[in-house]
């Protein structure tokens, strides 16, 4: 079966530092190509850095999808025919900064997806997205993009595997937190669980580099549809290349042993109430029972989107559940259409560019918040785990290295300075 290179580029970054950002996301982009890879994952924010002060900073720093840092990523995906999928801070056409990444091939800009679960303090920062991640047909395979926190939700990460990614592709920034000794990374450990119970491939790219006091867990992994690590995590706040070679198809295959398969065991007609707003919790009957008539899954409501008799999140009459209004979201070339593939799956987008200038965007509505303030160590939990430096088939756990070893021992106890903090409480 064929193969598919995937890699992730452990960077390390500089806060406000936009040129030398570029500059090193290029660069990584150019190393990758050289090892062979047919897509790489950048971290979360790399033209901006992660601890921004304010929202003054943040929006000083922001730029379009069509700007210098996401037309840099098209021009060498184009040079070297390859996918990119990256994080960055992005003003939309109606000046709201988000937490954005895109996925750019040679073909140009194929989806950007807007970060929805703000974590600590970005709140403050960036106004959240509201669609569902874009599941993008590309040549290498059917690839989604999440960012950083939005792995944590498993019913996030369930919509783009319902809707047939083969691989999910997340730019992360994962600062260092205290963990007992001897334990592995819980990001990394959540990662697994995610690609594990939806059987698919995930790709997360941490970062490096001291940040304003703050320190990464330098967790990048790549893991199979079984949960194993391909490549990664390094377990050390440096810059790595990694690379593992995954057959995407695999994770078309969701069968376990003769007679369990992930989603054909599903009981969506039971899973009402995890739709249900926290508000809503706890109500006993009627309208509040959060399982509606005629086996839908979901809330009933007309503000509230609940899944077709068959399954199968996110597909709407006609068998098309088009991508919404965001223009910033993997939408095909022609008629705009959100869903362009030839089977019908709810948010796929096949084949063309989006056209930057052409973008609808979200509009005010989905403010979340004042932008007005920043934090470091926003995110939580580290460990090491040794790996060691190598390419290798999709089912051993390697990592590459960017001329550096990795290799730590997982009996390793951590120590972190009175000073660092963990936000774990907010989760």
């Amino acid at each position: 079966m064929t193969e598919t290179l995937v890699a992730c580029a452990q960077l390390a970054l500089s806060v406000g530092d936009v040129a030398g950002n570029r500059r090193a996301a290029l660069a990584a982009i150019e190393r990758a190509a050289a090892a062979g890879a047919d897509v790489l994952v950048l971290p979360e924010l790399v033209n901006s850095g992660y601890v921004l002060r304010d929202a003054a900073e943040a929006a000083a720093l922001a730029e379009p999808v069509d700007g210098p840092t996401v037309t840099g990523w098209v021009e060498a995906a184009r040079r070297h025919d390859l996918i990119v999928v990256g994080g960055f801070a992005e003003r939309d056409a109606d000046g709201a900064i988000r937490n954005s990444a895109v996925l750019v091939d040679p073909s140009g800009v194929r989806a950007c997806y807007r970060k929805v679960h703000l974590w600590g303090r970005e709140a403050e920062l960036f106004v959240p997205g509201r669609e569902l991640p874009p599941v993008v047909e590309t040549a290498k395979g059917r690839i989604a993009v999440l960012v950083c926190y939005d792995v944590e939700f498993p019913e996030w990460v369930r919509t783009a595997t319902l809707r047939d990614a083969d691989l999910l592709c997340a730019p992360v920034n994962w600062p260092y937190a205290p963990r007992p000794a001897g334990e592995r990374p819980a990001e990394d450990i959540r990662v697994q669980a995610d690609a594990a119970v939806n059987r698919v491939f995930i790709a997360a790219c941490d970062r490096a580099g001291p940040e304003r006091g703050t320190s990464w867990v330098g967790g990048s992994i790549i893991v199979d549809p079984d949960g194993f690590p391909l490549a990664g995590p390094p377990a050390e706040d440096a810059e790595h290349l990694l690379l593992a070679r995954c057959r995407l198809t695999d994770a078309r295959d969701k069968r376990i042993g003769a007679h369990n398969d992930v989603f054909a065991d599903r009981r969506p007609e039971l899973y009402g109430s995890i739709l249900t707003p926290t508000a809503d919790r706890g109500a006993a009957s009627g309208d509040r029972a959060g399982v509606p008539s005629g086996d839908r899954m979901g809330v009933a409501s007309g503000d509230r989107a609940g899944l077709p008799s068959d399954g199968r999140m996110g597909v709407a009459s006609g068998d098309r559940a088009g991508l919404p209004s965001d223009g910033c979201m993997g939408v095909a070339s022609g008629d705009r259409a959100a869903v362009a593939a030839s089977d019908g799956r709810a948010g796929v987008v096949s084949d063309g560019a989006v056209d930057a200038d052409a973008r609808t965007a979200e509009g005010s509505n989905d403010a979340g918040g004042s932008n007005d303030a920043a934090g470091s160590n926003d995110l939580a939990a580290a460990a090491p785990h040794d790996r060691a430096v190598t390419v290798a088939p999709h089912d051993r756990a390697v990592a590459a290295s960017d001329d550096r070893t990795a290799s730590a021992s997982d009996e390793r106890t951590a120590t972190v300075s009175n000073d660092r903090t963990t936000e774990r409480t907010e989760r």
